[in-house]
């Protein structure tokens, strides 16, 4: 029996015999469980390293030097 299977026919044999009320009351209790379990949902492999942000710092300043030339008088 397939896990998908095997949901569909817990949740059918318990909802078959709640109310409507019992079966909000049910999913908000689900909700709450599943929302308690701590997900890493932040790579910290994703944050950037004071040298990274150094090199995109220096990346910036050399590109806007090289498409805003000192003799275009911006200043």
């Amino acid at each position: 029996m397939e896990i998908t299977s095997a949901v569909s026919e817990a949740y059918q044999y318990v909802t078959d015999k709640l109310s409507l009320n019992d079966r909000l009351r049910l999913a908000t209790l689900l909700l709450n469980d599943v929302t308690k379990v701590e997900v890493a949902i932040v790579d910290k492999s994703d944050f950037w390293t004071s040298q990274d942000q150094k090199d995109v710092g220096a990346f910036a300043l050399s590109y806007a030097a090289d498409i805003f030339p000192d003799d275009e008088g911006l200043i």
